[in-house]
C-alpha cells in the first residue's frame, strides 16, 4: 500500500527520534524534523498529480530498507550539527549545566572513571571520537582522591621539594590512612591517578581528541601534578578559575594564580574553553 509523503516523514521522524533518544519538542528535535522534510522530499522526488494529491507511487512505499536509509542519512546529518563537547564528571549540578549547553555528558559515580568506562570511551563505543573534544573534571574522576585542599602556587616552588611533598603527602589525599598499612614498595608504587588513566589519555591523544582538564585548584599546581606523572603531553589545556576569569582566557602574570583555589564556576569554565577552541562542529 502506498503512503503519502507526510506519512512517510512521520514514520521516519518517529524511528529516528527513538533511535537517537531525542524529544520531538526540543529545539534540536524541531531542527531535525525540518531536515527530514527536505531529505524525504529529495528521496521521493514527489510529483503532484492533476488533483494535487499528496500521495506517492507504489515504489516509494515505506519499506524497512527505505526507512533505514532515511534514518542513516539523518544520523549522519545530525552528527555534523552536534555541539562538539563531551563532559565527564560525578557532580550532578555540573552535568546538568553541561546538558543545558547541549554537551554530551558522561556521569560517573564518586569512585571515578573505571577501566570499563575508559575502554568504552577510547574505543569509540560511547560516541564518535572524531566528532568531539573531551572536558574532564580532574580530581576524583581521574584521581583516586580529591587533592584540591593541598593546592598551592607552584610557580616558583623547587621541583625536588614538590616531588617530595607529592610523594609523602599530596598523592594520598583523603586516603592518607592507607599509607601505614602498606609496605615500603607498595607506598612507592602507589600512584595518584587511577589505574588505566595513562593508557586512556594516551589513546585519546593518538586519536586526535583534544582533552581539557578543569579544576578549582591553582593552575600551576594542576600542571605540576600532570607533569610529574608525565601526563601533561596528552592534555590540550588546563582550565582553572584564574585562567577563566580573564577575558581572553590567558594568564598575563603569575599573580593571577592567586585567584585560584575557590569554588569553580563551571559555566564560565565552559565558555572559556569554547572561546579557546570554538563551538562549531568538528571537521
Amino acid at each position: 500500500m502506498s503512503l503519502t509523503s507526510k506519512q512517510i516523514k512521520e514514520k521516519v521522524l518517529k524511528r529516528f527520534l527513538e533511535e537517537q533518544n531525542i524529544n520531538k519538542n526540543d529545539n534540536n528535535g524541531n531542527n531535525i524534523e525540518t531536515q527530514i522534510d527536505e531529505i524525504v522530499d529529495n528521496i521521493l522526488s514527489v510529483k503532484k498529480n492533476d488533483n494535487d494529491s499528496d500521495s506517492v507511487q507504489e515504489e516509494h512505499s515505506d519499506s524497512d530498507e527505505n526507512l533505514k536509509l532515511n534514518v542513516k542519512e539523518l544520523e549522519d546529518e545530525n552528527e555534523k550539527i552536534v555541539t562538539p563537547y563531551v563532559y565527564i564528571d560525578y557532580n550532578t549540578d555540573s552535568i546538568e549545566l553541561a546538558k543545558k549547553m547541549d554537551y554530551k555528558t558522561i556521569k560517573i559515580n564518586r569512585d571515578g572513571l573505571t577501566k570499563s568506562i575508559m575502554n568504552n570511551i577510547s574505543s569509540g563505543k560511547l560516541f564518535n571520537l572524531s566528532n568531539y573534544y573531551i572536558i574532564i573534571n580532574c580530581w576524583r574522576v581521574l584521581t583516586k582522591s580529591n587533592i584540591g585542599t593541598f593546592s598551592f602556587d607552584t610557580t616558583e616552588y623547587d621541583s625536588k621539594k614538590f616531588k617530595t611533598k607529592l610523594e609523602t603527602t599530596i598523592k594520598w589525599g583523603s586516603k592518607y590512612h592507607m599509607k601505614d598499612k602498606l609496605s615500603k614498595n607498595e607506598r612507592e608504587n602507589y600512584g595518584l591517578f587511577r589505574d588505566g588513566v595513562d593508557s586512556f589519555l594516551k589513546s585519546l591523544y593518538h586519536n586526535n581528541v583534544k582533552i581539557f582538564i578543569v579544576s578549582n585548584s591553582h593552575f600551576s599546581f594542576v600542571k605540576s601534578v600532570f607533569e610529574y606523572y608525565k601526563l601533561d603531553k596528552y592534555i590540550e589545556e588546563f582550565f582553572t578559575p584564574s585562567k577563566c576569569s580573564l577575558p581572553q582566557a590567558k594568564l598575563i602574570s603569575q599573580y593571577d594564580s592567586f585567584k585560584d583555589g575557590r569554588k569553580i564556576n563551571k559555566e564560565r569554565m565552559f565558555a572559556c574553553i569554547e572561546r579557546y577552541i570554538g563551538r562549531l562542529p568538528k571537521n
